[in-house]
């Protein structure tokens, strides 16, 4: 028997010698030394010892999961650019929560009422006389330039005056040097005219006003909503739809106050005489686009 050193490499087998890749262990019927990285010492000769005794296999070491990185999380491709509960008044304006930080300023007898609400437990009384409004100041979210919702809750007081809703436009009739019968600010507006009330989508003159007439069904509480889905503009009424448009366009940008309470032109004004509750415009998307049960509880911002 003679002893011979071999350079292999680990868990090649040599004749009947085999290294175990990962314990090192070397299986043979001869008598084996281990020497060194790869090389070890043993004798040559064939038999004895029998077969070898397999050493169990490993447990190989868990790998851990790599952490997904978050998702990055998409452009909002709507939201809610004007929410006025109406339920408080703070240093003569009343919250915007559409996280917009808008300012509504109450403007002459405008002012909070809470013995006559829908939800929340407020909301907004106009008396009807000159100078009776809310002011919002001029923004481009403002700007409704492609589909887009205007919902309230209204009750008026009477079913016979004529008065602003919601206002962001203005009108000439020509009678002041102006431009004759041409919106000179073309925009959304939603006013009152007796016993019914008038939605202006879109208009550029008194001949391409797009628009719909809904009677008002009396004077109690009623959800009212405003929406724009593609080129189609469609009134609801406590969740049902009255009436629609078709072809409506787009409105351009603008620089206009928007107002509440009050509908202006170049010759004077006309002022609601009413309560108006949990005010909001969603710019960018329809969120009704078929019959809806109205809101029961006060209206929160939406964006997606």
């Amino acid at each position: 028997m003679s002893n011979k050193n071999f350079n292999v490499p680990n868990g090649v087998q040599v004749g009947p010698f085999t290294i175990d890749p990962v314990t090192g262990d070397i299986y043979t019927s001869g008598n084996i030394t281990v020497t060194g990285s790869g090389v070890f010492s043993g004798s040559n000769a064939p038999g004895g010892g029998g077969a070898p005794t397999p050493a169990p296999s490993p447990t190989p070491s868990p790998t851990p999961s790599p952490t997904p990185s978050p998702a990055p999380s998409p452009a909002p491709g709507y939201s809610t650019v004007l929410l006025l509960p109406m339920d408080s008044v703070n240093n003569g304006e009343t919250p915007d929560y559409s996280g917009a930080s808008h300012t509504a300023t109450l403007e002459g007898n405008a002012s909070l009422s809470t013995a006559v609400s829908i939800l929340g437990g407020g909301s907004m009384y106009f008396d009807g006389t000159t100078g009776t409004y809310l002011t919002v100041p001029s923004a481009t979210d403002l700007d409704l330039t492609s589909d887009f919702t205007i919902e309230f809750w209204m009750k008026p007081d009477d079913l016979s005056s004529a008065g602003g809703i919601v206002h962001r436009a203005f009108y000439s009739t020509g009678s002041q040097g102006g431009p004759v019968q041409t919106w000179t600010t073309p925009g959304y507006s939603v006013r009152k005219l007796g016993d019914y009330i008038r939605f202006y989508f879109y208009a550029t003159t008194n001949s391409d006003e797009q628009y719909i007439d809904v009677t008002i069904p009396d004077a109690n509480w009623h959800h009212w909503a405003m929406v724009k889905s593609g080129s189609t503009g469609t009134v609801y009424v406590d969740g049902v739809a009255q009436d629609s448009v078709a072809g409506v366009n787009n409105l351009p940008s603008v620089t206009r106050d928007l107002l509440i309470g009050k509908w202006d032109y170049d010759v004077g004004a006309f002022y609601f005489n009413g309560y108006i509750d949990d005010l909001r415009i969603v710019k960018g998307h329809a969120v009704y686009t078929s019959n809806f049960t109205p809101p029961g509880s006060a209206l929160g911002p939406i964006s997606g």
